[in-house]
């Protein structure tokens, strides 16, 4: 886990990175999967859920932000236990499809440079199979439901078994 501390005059200081950062660099650390808990440098204070809504403010701002205004309210009707439970939802189940995306690059790679593919079909096989049963996009204020990310977990199963189909092929 990533530990942030805030200081009286706002600065961020990160303490695994022995470094001041941003709020960027903080919602790229979520990005990368990172668990982040920003505290009070002088209270000790939990300030992990204020911060994350500083993050999503100031992608809105800059108009960079993809939370609509549906799953904002209802994120603030629901009260902060909503936002901890998705993220406990779905935090493993983004880690499998980072996981799976990496297995499928690396496997028609291993393709590539065993010969049996050139880097063309390799670039375009990725493509077909990190696409095909990609979720469609979601509706602006719907929030995963437990069946949505089942389904995710069975397209993945499905590709999972077909990049071995094709690799069986291969070594025929």
């Amino acid at each position: 886990m990533v530990i942030i501390k805030r200081y009286s005059n706002r600065k961020l200081y990160n303490t695994n990175e022995k470094q001041y950062v941003t709020l960027e660099r903080i919602a790229e650390l979520i990005r990368n999967g990172e668990d982040i808990q920003v505290t009070d440098h002088e209270t000790g204070e939990d300030l992990t859920a204020m911060t994350f809504a500083q993050i999503i403010f100031e992608q809105e701002k800059k108009g960079s932000g993809t939370v609509s205004q549906g799953v904002l309210a209802r994120l603030i009707k629901a009260g902060g236990d909503t936002v901890e439970s998705l993220r406990r939802t779905i935090s493993p189940q983004l880690e499998a499809a980072r996981t799976f995306n990496t297995e499928v690059e690396n496997r028609i790679h291993s393709l590539i440079k065993r010969n049996e593919i050139n880097a063309e079909e390799g670039k375009n096989l990725i493509e077909k199979l990190l696409s095909v049963g990609a979720p469609p996009p979601p509706v602006e204020d719907d929030i995963p439901t437990r069946d949505d990310i089942l389904k995710l977990s069975a397209q993945i199963d499905a590709l999972t078994k077909e990049i071995e189909s094709l690799e069986a092929e291969q070594e025929e």
